[in-house]
């Protein structure tokens, strides 16, 4: 399979893998907000309704998490690694623009975000700090089967 064969089918899984998760979190946040979605968004510590300006995403973008496994994991692997329960967030639509594809961990240092976006920093240094060890573990689980 050559590497854009490659890519296409690691996106396609990416995508079955990320919708099923967030139709495991719709169902959450149904019953949690008994009968109308609410979901906590995972930088801010806010509650957010449906009618609000939100997007599901991810913590580590599947780019980054991509680059550091794709000669370790075939596309189901990735697939699963990428879509791990604390790397899929539900937050604003404009925190998920500012985050894109940078690194986590230096995108929460810029201070200016707790101003700009309404950012809790320490409670996003936590997300992105259990998004990191949760990605690890499912990378791991695939390692070490390996030969």
């Amino acid at each position: 399979m050559s590497n854009s064969q490659s890519h296409i089918a690691i996106c396609k899984e990416v995508t079955k893998h990320f919708s099923l998760v967030k139709s495991k979190m719709l169902s959450q946040a149904i019953n949690q907000g008994k009968g109308r979605a609410i979901y906590q968004d995972a930088f801010t510590g806010k509650l957010l309704w449906a009618d609000d300006s939100f997007e599901f995403g991810y913590i580590y973008s599947p780019k980054i998490i991509y680059e550091t496994y794709q000669a370790m994991l075939n596309e189901g692997q990735m697939a699963q690694v990428i879509n791990c329960p604390s790397n899929v967030i539900v937050t604003q639509t404009a925190v998920l623009v500012s985050l894109r594809d940078q690194d986590p961990d230096t995108w929460v240092k810029n201070l200016a975000l707790e101003n700009t976006l309404n950012i809790d920093l320490a409670l996003a240094a936590r997300q992105i700090n259990k998004a990191k060890m949760a990605i690890a573990n499912a990378a791991n689980q695939y390692l070490k089967d390996r030969p």
